[in-house]
């Protein structure tokens, strides 16, 4: 990663850039493609971002790393909501992420708390978030006491 950053021409802070000037961030498509492109290089199939989550949360697993974030959610807008496990003090974080043009908007919330830190939601984003935190809680908190949930999608 750090001569990938090295070699670097560009101003832009993103981390993944599109290869063609204006050096733009990349989206989650053009991640896919690339990782995609690079599987077939390599002649490994059906190769994508939620394969490489998986294998880092096994190898971490298996490391006993703690923090971990679990999946709870995946929306059709490829929004997600992760949760930590059960911390020490008993509380639990929970992460929701939605990708927008320029990167992405998140929102954090500490339960059993309701302590909010939000990055991009508009009062009405924020609003369904929280409800939906609240409507679901007690479900998280569950799940994270487990150590999460392998896999959730909304359909």
């Amino acid at each position: 990663m750090q001569k990938y950053l090295e070699m670097r021409s560009d101003d832009n802070d993103a981390l993944l850039v599109t290869l063609d000037t204006p050096h733009v961030r990349l989206k989650i498509s053009g991640v896919e493609i690339r990782l995609r492109n690079l599987g077939k290089q390599v002649k490994v199939e059906r190769i994508h971002p939620h394969k490489f989550r998986r294998t880092m949360a096994t190898r971490a697993i298996e490391r006993d790393v703690t923090n971990m974030m679990y999946p709870y959610m995946t929306f059709n807008d490829d929004t997600e909501v992760t949760h930590s496990q059960m911390l020490d003090d008993g509380s639990v974080k929970v992460y929701i992420e939605t990708p927008v043009e320029d990167g992405f908007k998140n929102l954090t919330c500490l339960l059993p708390e309701y302590q909010y830190e939000n990055h991009g939601y508009d009062e009405k984003e924020l609003n369904y978030w929280k409800a939906f935190i609240q409507n679901n809680a007690h479900i998280i908190m569950e799940l994270a006491k487990e150590g999460g949930f392998v896999n959730a999608t909304a359909v």
